[in-house]
């Protein structure tokens, strides 16, 4: 099969509308603050009818399948990654600049550049290294108070883990070189290091700046993530 012609197979861009562009961006960022208090919430626990006292009888639902929480680890670090082009288009639609460019900005930044290693790698099946250190999502971790029961499906990479107690039980997701022994620590901390960097560029250039709701509420959200309160996506109208 022959190689095929690059530019002549490009798809066309469509012409970005500023304030659809700013849409969709007020749009991601809601995602993103929501996935991050996912991934720093404590795994709940549900009661096993039937089990006696004594014995463990709390279901560690969330850990059933530790492949999935690594998946919204990279799907999480895709997004924050991503950010920048929708930046990008809104910065050009509105006739901004800034210096150093967003693809500047990602370049020097490592959080950055390795939440797109993560989510590239994903999505070419690996080679994607930008950051130089090939990362990658390492195993749960998380320390029960107690006893533990576990069954494993080593085909499926799946189990069902009972824990003795009715606490919700925090857990960690590490992010480590692929190519040496360096290790990233908490893979929410990385990748909330990143976002910091789009959310200094989105206050400088006011795109949030209207009066509308949406606005407003954005910034609230965003002060709350600066200030590290949790959960940063809160109602003031839903309790």
């Amino acid at each position: 099969m022959g190689r095929k012609d690059k530019a002549r197979n490009k798809l066309p861009r469509m012409r970005v509308n500023a304030d659809e562009m700013a849409a969709e961006i007020r749009s991601e960022l809601r995602s993103i603050l929501r996935r991050m208090d996912d991934l720093r919430r404590p795994m709940p626990v549900e009661l096993v009818e039937g089990v006696p006292e004594g014995e463990p009888r709390y279901l560690l639902r969330k850990g059933a399948a530790y492949e999935s929480i690594q998946e919204d680890v990279i799907t999480l670090a895709g997004m924050v990654w991503h950010l920048k082009d929708r930046l990008k288009r809104w910065m050009a639609a509105s006739g901004l600049e800034c210096s150093p460019t967003i693809e500047e900005m990602a370049a020097a930044h490592k959080p950055m550049l390795i939440c797109g290693d993560l989510i590239d790698s994903k999505k070419h099946g690996g080679g994607c290294n930008r950051s130089g250190y090939a990362p990658k999502v390492d195993g749960i971790g998380f320390r029960p108070n107690g006893l533990m029961a576990m069954k494993y499906d080593g085909a499926l990479k799946a189990g069902e883990i009972l824990v003795m107690n009715p606490d919700p039980i925090p857990y960690t997701v590490e992010i480590v070189s692929g190519v040496c022994n360096a290790t990233f620590g908490p893979a929410i901390d990385l990748i909330c290091n990143a976002f910091e960097q789009w959310c200094d560029l989105i206050d400088k250039a006011d795109l949030l700046g209207g009066g509308d709701g949406e606005s407003v509420q954005l910034r609230r959200l965003l002060q709350r993530f600066k200030n590290g309160t949790t959960p940063y996506f809160h109602s003031e109208l839903i309790a």
